[in-house]
């Protein structure tokens, strides 16, 4: 698996956990090379997955990588979630990390800090998602094996 295929894997985890929620509406789920988000700076920031509903946008990094989250991405996610935050002063826009591997204790302290999520996704059929203080919790059977083989159920460090 690529970083660009758990990319693909976050973003449908998400949105099979978000389709059918009342609260949410109809979130608009984006990801990719192409998800730029503009910041109050000017600057267009890449997310490798975003969830906007009419009064919230979640801003979520994925890394596919062999060891622990450490403090870089979270601080890179912080600072893009301040930017974009205040370009968005109307909505309630949140971030986090989502990785393969659980977190430093030195990404765990900045994430406390910053109000940034940490999740670890270790199988590719369970996950879990907070959004505004509520819980999304659910089972992906419809994913295909292929995509999602190596991908390994999500555990959630909550700042």
């Amino acid at each position: 698996m690529r970083s660009s295929d758990y990319e693909r894997l976050v973003r449908k985890l998400i949105s099979e956990l978000t389709r059918n929620s009342e609260a949410l509406g109809c979130p608009l789920i984006s990801g990719g090379r192409k998800n730029k988000i503009p910041g109050e700076s000017g600057f267009s920031h890449q997310i490798d997955v975003s969830l906007k509903t009419n009064r919230a946008l979640l801003l979520f990094e994925c890394k596919y990588w062999a060891k622990p989250v450490d403090a870089e991405p979270v601080l890179v996610i912080a600072s893009r979630l301040q930017d974009v935050r205040r370009a968005n002063p109307g909505l309630e826009v949140e971030a986090g990390v989502v990785s393969t591997k659980p977190p430093t204790s030195g990404a765990r302290v900045l994430a406390r800090y910053f109000g940034i999520q940490l999740d670890v996704v270790s199988t590719p059929r369970e996950y879990a998602l907070r959004i505004r203080e509520r819980f999304f919790i659910g089972r992906s059977e419809s994913l295909p094996v292929s995509f999602v083989e190596r991908a390994t159920v999500v555990k959630r460090d909550v700042p």
